[in-house]
């Protein structure tokens, strides 16, 4: 909604100073405005909550002949704009437009769609510097992993950083198997892994594990995986062919 009356062209005289009205933010979460003169102005946005005091604000200063746009988050329950000359000289033209909006974003993030389909939230700090916040992955889509020979030789799931949404893994033989998940796209014994999985045999029911992360599992560097015989990591002596089965769902990061 443009606010008429915290908009202005009406130019100021040397240290002159303009206040608009008390205006309401019923329904709005956002102020917003463009401010352009040929002199350096202070611009105020001044928040209240009984209309009266004006207590808390935002504010900018801004150089002459520079256009600019700026909103900040409703801060009270009524407004108003304070503009000063702080240019040295008076005024040939000066235009304020101000806007209440509701729902936006406000113009310190930065959200960027990758080719990946990740979607990169930055908030820019004090000196215009973007800094990451929050990576989402906007397809919202999963990919499938299988492999019917889990053995000490390592398996990369994906590629790079992934997040593990769910693992199927059964042991067709008579003894007790382990996986072993790392961080990281290839591995060895002398590797450490991060999530060790018990598969008990065929002689027990518990030779399925059948698990779904509520919470995805990010492997940030990479994610592959090893079987073996024996629980201790640096464990080197192979499966016999087949005897771990492992699906998995994962997606990018």
């Amino acid at each position: 909604m443009n606010s008429l009356i915290n908009s202005t062209s009406v130019p100021l005289l040397e240290d002159g100073v303009w206040f608009g009205s008390v205006e309401s933010t019923k329904n709005y979460n956002t102020i917003s405005f463009t401010f352009v003169a040929n002199r350096t102005a202070d611009i105020r946005v001044q928040h209240s909550g009984d209309g009266e005091n004006f207590d808390v604000e935002d504010g900018f200063n801004i150089s002459g002949n520079k256009p600019t746009f700026r909103q900040v988050h409703v801060k009270g329950v009524y407004f108003r704009m304070k503009v000063t000359n702080s240019g040295g000289a008076d005024m040939a033209h000066m235009r304020l437009h101000t806007r209440l909006l509701a729902n936006t974003v406000p113009d310190n993030i930065n959200v960027q769609l990758d080719t990946n389909d990740l979607m990169h939230v930055q908030l820019a700090d004090g000196n215009g510097e973007l800094i990451p916040i929050l990576d989402v992955n906007v397809k919202n889509t999963t990919l499938c992993y299988r492999n019917l020979d889990v053995n000490i030789t390592s398996s990369q799931i994906g590629s790079g950083a992934v997040k593990l949404h769910s693992l199927y893994v059964h042991n067709n033989s008579y003894s007790t198997k382990y996986i072993k998940l790392y961080n990281s796209a290839s591995a060895t014994n002398s590797d450490t892994p991060v999530m060790t999985l018990v598969i008990l045999s065929t002689m027990y029911s518990g030779n399925v594990a059948n698990i779904t992360f509520t919470t995805p599992v990010l492997f940030d560097t990479a994610l592959c995986i090893r079987g073996t015989t024996n629980l201790a990591d640096d464990d080197n002596t192979s499966t016999s062919s087949n005897d771990i089965v492992l699906n998995a769902t994962y997606s990018s990061y």
